[in-house]
């Protein structure tokens, strides 16, 4: 096994000082030992994050669900996911990806927080504060919650008014 790790360096070494080009699909084909396939692996959750905080929330969408695929048990793939897909009004993938949560961090503070707003962006404000009133028992000093919970407030406020 060593032996074989040792030869793959050399071939791996040789080939990068020959190639001019810093993209690994060029320098490899797009195929070979599937070395570019993961590097791009490892750059999809990053990547994701980036376009989600740019509100580029088609793209996120698109990376987080390559992420979820990859990475099945990581709850972050999941979780941003589910955001993308809330943003995007896409409520049967967010459900999916809550369902997913829901096995991978059940009881957490996130879970919670993230189900009562996509709850809130439904329209569905009991279920809203029900999550984020766990949420909120969780982490009673959370920024976030408490913004969730304000918009929640402010939502009832007008459904009042309406």
């Amino acid at each position: 096994m060593t032996k074989h790790l040792v030869i793959m360096a050399v071939v791996l070494a040789a080939a990068l000082s020959s190639c001019r080009s810093s993209n690994l699909d060029d320098a490899f084909g797009a195929s070979s030992f599937g070395y570019a396939a993961a590097i791009d692996d490892i750059r999809l959750l990053p990547e994701a994050r980036t376009q989600f905080k740019a509100r580029n929330y088609g793209k996120s969408h698109a990376l987080f669900k390559k992420s979820a695929e990859v990475y099945p048990n990581n709850p972050a793939a999941w979780l941003g996911l589910a955001a993308s897909a809330d943003q995007l009004g896409q409520f049967d993938t967010a459900d999916t990806a809550y369902g997913a949560l829901a096995k991978l961090i059940p009881g957490t503070v996130e879970y919670y927080n993230n189900i009562g707003y996509s709850a809130l962006l439904r329209g569905d404000l009991r279920s809203a504060a029900r999550h984020l009133a766990k949420a909120r028992a969780l982490a009673p000093r959370s920024v976030t919650v408490a913004n969730n919970l304000r918009l929640l407030r402010n939502s009832a406020t007008r459904a009042k008014r309406s």
